[in-house]
């Protein structure tokens, strides 16, 4: 998975590239060294993607710059072309959604914006469930504890950390 994103007169968009590993195996390198090809699976998204993680297999979650939460299925059709379905998008902030993280399988996740706000989502219930106020700053990184355990932890602006249970 791969994003693009390109200002468009006076809006952010974004292109989000999926390659499978098959194809990744098939390239080729020019003289160079350097490999030039189309790649086949791309969507267009009328919003700035800002980041992104696998939730699973084939589940995959978007943070973007209009405050959004995205949840998306990607499927292969019968030609063998993935697509994507949307199954959540959730605007619960009031900024750029800089940073997000789920432990793989879970249906848990975790989102830090630019608004300085942590928002808890339950992705079964496709809703936040908890918010924190918990920088001065925009919240640059946040990760949950790999044994999904209610801990996380997130750094703003000034290199504040918060621990947090």
């Amino acid at each position: 998975m791969a994003t693009s994103n390109y200002l468009n007169k006076n809006d952010w968009s974004s292109i989000l590239y999926l390659i499978r590993k098959q194809e990744l195996a098939k390239t080729k390198l020019n003289k160079s060294g350097v490999e030039i090809r189309k790649i086949p699976n791309s969507f267009l998204f009328k919003c700035g993607i800002a980041c992104s993680k696998w939730l699973n297999d084939d589940e995959l979650l978007f943070g973007t710059d209009a405050g959004s939460l995205v949840l998306s299925k990607s499927y292969c059709d019968s030609v063998g072309n993935f697509k994507l379905e949307e199954k959540m998008s959730r605007c619960e902030h009031d900024g750029l959604v800089n940073c997000l993280d789920a432990t793989f399988g879970s249906r848990t996740a975790i989102t830090g914006s630019s608004d300085s706000i942590i928002k808890i989502w339950d992705l079964n219930e496709c809703m936040s469930i908890q918010t924190f106020k918990a920088h001065d700053f925009g919240v640059r990184s946040i990760r949950l504890s790999p044994d999904q355990s209610a801990v996380f932890i997130s750094t703003a602006e000034v290199s504040v950390i918060a621990l947090r249970s």
